[in-house]
């Protein structure tokens, strides 16, 4: 009996095991970029430096180029690293 309550204890225990394992290895945005392995990693733009030429989606779903957005005024940005 105790036998094989151990059996089903550890069947349990490797099918989570091997159910798992796909959702631990992909570690790819959907973009297709894989973020970096620690923060110590990401060169944050510094005071003075050219922000990048992209386009955002804001939530609403307009697209917004990030160049054009803040041309015409000094501006704050804050990037947040969320790779999660």
């Amino acid at each position: 009996m105790i036998v094989q309550k151990i059996y089903i204890v550890f069947s349990i225990l490797l099918t989570m095991l091997i159910a798992g394992q796909p959702m631990m290895a992909d570690t790819t945005n959907d973009d297709g970029n894989t973020p970096p392995d620690s923060p110590k990693d990401v060169a944050p733009l510094k005071v003075g430096d050219i922000i990048p030429d992209v386009t955002l989606v804001a939530d609403n779903d307009e697209s917004i180029n990030l160049i054009e957005a803040v041309k015409d005024a000094p501006a704050i940005l804050i990037f947040y690293r969320g790779g999660w």
